[in-house]
């Protein structure tokens, strides 16, 4: 430990521990425990790193592997390695470029995943965008959702304003030789999408009610309730279509 700003900060290069408290900065970049909860400023993991009390951080950047086993709160939250929590998350930004997964919920303001996420709940965000895949397990809710299909996304149900699927940067031609092998690939599956303007494309889903809706190329769709326009495309699926009053 050293003693600068007042606070003192943890740093791990080997192997070690420390307990919990509150820190100006912890950085570990070999292999690191906390064994308490704990809060700080600055959160730095580029080795390993279990967190085994709640943690608070006001930038909290892992480029390596960690673990949280409680609750983690953190102002801007970036992702770029592998990391587990086991407790639910609060970020108010939110940048996953590796593997991010959240056990229980996830809530913040910007969300923007060009990796993969998973979340066994609940995930509520102002915005949430995704350039890659993802499996949330309960509700998505959000004011605007902008999602890039690069694989495989399950979401259970989508509740937005503005809600915008569509396939990723490789476009529909390597989406379609993908889809020749498996059907599962390229493809965002739901159970409901709710919003007031919805776009979609390569989307399987139960339910999709709103007002303006656009089911493009690639949707298999049983259900779509409308209350002011609808536009499907000749290469997409509709079962059933009903305007309400």
């Amino acid at each position: 430990m050293d003693q600068t700003n007042s606070k003192p900060s943890i740093k791990i290069s080997g192997s070690g521990s420390a307990g919990g408290g509150d820190f100006d900065q912890i950085k570990i970049s070999g292999s690191g425990k906390i064994t308490g909860d704990c809060s700080c400023s600055v959160l730095k993991i580029s080795g390993s790193a279990t967190i085994e009390g709640t943690l608070s951080a006001e930038e909290a950047i892992v480029s390596g592997s960690a673990k949280f086993q409680s609750d983690l709160k953190a102002e801007y939250l970036k992702i770029s390695g592998s990391a587990k929590v086991q407790g639910n998350v609060v970020a108010k930004e939110l940048k996953v470029s590796g593997s991010f997964t959240a056990e229980q919920g996830l809530s913040g303001e910007h969300m923007e995943t060009t990796g993969s996420l998973k979340v066994s709940n609940d995930c509520n965000a102002e915005e949430f965008i995704l350039r890659g895949q993802c499996r949330i397990g309960g509700l998505l809710n959000a004011g605007d959702i902008d999602i890039q299909l690069e694989g495989r996304s399950e979401i259970k149900t989508i509740g937005a304003e503005c809600i915008k699927v569509t396939m990723g940067r490789y476009g529909s031609f390597i989406n379609d030789l993908i889809n020749m092998f498996s059907d599962q690939n390229g493809k965002l599956i739901c159970e409901s999408i709710e919003g007031d303007d919805i776009f979609l494309e390569n989307t399987i889903c139960d339910v999709v009610r709103g007002g303006k809706i656009v089911i493009g190329k690639g949707c298999q769709i049983k259900l779509v309730e409308y209350s002011q326009t609808l536009e499907v495309d000749k290469e997409a699926k509709v079962d059933t279509q009903v305007k309400s009053i």
